[in-house]
């Protein structure tokens, strides 16, 4: 996979998903953007750190490109954008802006976390750097992003 392309395998794309960054990820926010993100690779060992038979394959998600229980190899974006935002023009630039700031910066971010985000009714996202600015606002605040991972 190019170290730039944004396949279907980084989407989050189940409602089950959706809802368990939802429940379990926790939560911080820009003046535009909201986030919830949960980092997958600790789902098993901070739920249940000596136990594997409690262990319940409905408290940690899998996917198809997961390489175990609870355990994500990539980065998984989804987007939740409200009619609130505007018409339908406005909401499909607000998702494309977001999905190419994401794209070409998800190599500074840890491995393994999903990622949701929800754009505000007054978001004001024009360009493509300020986007990418407004994102990273959000990483370095959830600590996923990794400076050095960047170069």
């Amino acid at each position: 996979m190019h170290k730039f392309s944004f396949p279907r395998s980084l989407r989050i794309k189940h409602r089950k998903l959706f809802d368990f960054i939802f429940k379990n990820g926790k939560k911080t926010a820009t003046k535009n953007l909201v986030m919830w993100y949960f980092i997958f690779d600790k789902c098993n060992q901070e739920r249940f750190p000596n136990d594997s038979s409690k262990l319940n394959t409905d408290e940690c998600p899998t996917d198809t490109h997961s390489d175990k229980i609870g355990r994500l190899r990539n980065i998984k974006l989804g987007l939740v954008v409200s009619k609130k935002l505007g018409n339908a023009v406005k909401r499909n630039k607000v998702k494309r802006l977001l999905r190419e700031a994401f794209r070409l910066s998800k190599g500074a971010l840890k491995d393994g976390a999903g990622i949701i985000i929800y754009p505000l009714a007054e978001c004001e996202l024009e360009t493509k750097d300020q986007t990418a600015l407004d994102l990273k606002k959000l990483w370095l605040k959830a600590g996923i992003y990794n400076e050095e991972a960047k170069q």
